[in-house]
């Protein structure tokens, strides 16, 4: 988880807990344990069972949800001055620029060009 959280910005996470088809006595993790982890750990838990089918809409459901309701929410995107959007109508060529860099830059228009 921490390493999840250190690498993405706001994740999505759901905790699904399988195979609540078998006999309770078999099961590895009891869903009175696996909801007190979601708690602990701020998470929405989900009981499913994949032959079964059980809780499996209503996990995927949520999770889309909450990824839609993010993307919905996008946050206010800053935009750099310094990037420039080439035209494609304009004509650029290839100069040397400071310290030997070579740089793109606009090509001149002939101003003495005269129409006929």
């Amino acid at each position: 988880m921490e390493t999840i959280k250190d690498n993405f910005k706001n994740p999505s996470i759901v905790l699904f807990g399988n195979k609540v088809d078998i006999d309770q006595s078999k099961w590895k993790v009891s869903k009175e344990q696996a909801e007190e982890l979601a708690k602990k750990m701020n998470l929405t838990y989900f009981a499913t069972s994949a032959k079964t089918k059980q809780g499996l809409d209503e996990g995927f459901s949520y999770i889309a949800n909450e990824i839609y309701e993010k993307i919905e929410a996008k946050p206010e995107i800053k935009v750099d001055d310094n990037i420039h959007i080439e035209d494609p109508d304009e004509e650029y060529e290839i100069v040397s620029g400071c310290f030997g860099k070579k740089k793109k830059v606009k090509k001149k228009k002939n101003s003495k060009s005269k129409k006929k």
